[in-house]
């Protein structure tokens, strides 16, 4: 098997490993508290990821406005 492959496939093993040993800690090891903080964690996270890709959006949008004002103009 090509080396490239073989590394690809040993990543995507790995980071299954790690997705099951996160599930495993949540579920078994984390107390109802902890659950909760790590939940209002990612809720904030999350909400915060929403608003800037809002703001983003808003800016390209206002450029692209201002690039097809400049455009109409000329043409």
């Amino acid at each position: 098997m090509p080396r490239p492959i073989r590394g690809i496939l040993f990543a995507t093993f790995v980071m299954i490993v790690g997705v099951v040993v996160a599930r495993w800690i949540y579920a078994t090891r984390l107390t109802p508290e902890q659950r909760e903080k790590m939940r209002a964690r990612v809720d904030e996270a999350v909400e915060a990821g929403k608003q800037a890709a809002d703001q983003k959006r808003e800016r390209l949008e206002d450029r692209l406005e201002q690039l097809v004002g400049e455009n109409g103009k000329h043409a």
